[in-house]
């Protein structure tokens, strides 16, 4: 059903919540639900999200707030390959995460070692280890 939402509904929805919303609140688009889910801890409780599926929506959309001057919106997007592409985002008020994707964020981040502590069996990750030639 999500694949018949087009960026008209979703620029539609944004209006109905901007008309409505509460003073210093802010509209972050996001690609999907489980971007929602990880960047909801960084926000206030102001904040509502809008999920775009996908990149390419999330830039038109923003585009068109854009082009229509309307304030109190960003959009995060993940890194994807555009790092390795040298790609540059051309939006000010679109952030770019630092990873590929936000599972690479975790796994590049100290949480990564806290996960694997509290479920991983040290002697089987050993064993692990010395069949890959790890570390």
């Amino acid at each position: 059903m999500r694949n018949y939402i087009d960026i008209n509904d979703i620029y539609g929805e944004l209006k109905m919540w901007q008309s409505s919303r509460k003073q210093n609140a802010v509209g972050v688009l996001v690609e999907a639900k489980e971007d929602e889910l990880f960047f909801r801890n960084f926000f206030s409780n102001n904040t509502v999200f809008f999920k775009t599926d996908g990149f390419q929506k999330l830039f038109k959309v923003i585009e068109q707030i854009n082009y229509n001057k309307d304030t109190g919106f960003i959009g995060i997007t993940d890194a994807d390959f555009r790092r390795i592409d040298d790609e540059k985002i051309t939006f000010e008020n679109v952030f770019m995460t630092d990873g590929h994707d936000i599972e690479m964020m975790i796994i590049n981040s100290p949480v990564w070692n806290k996960v694997i502590d509290y479920h991983v069996d040290r002697t089987k990750l050993s064993i692990f280890e010395k069949s890959k030639k790890v570390n």
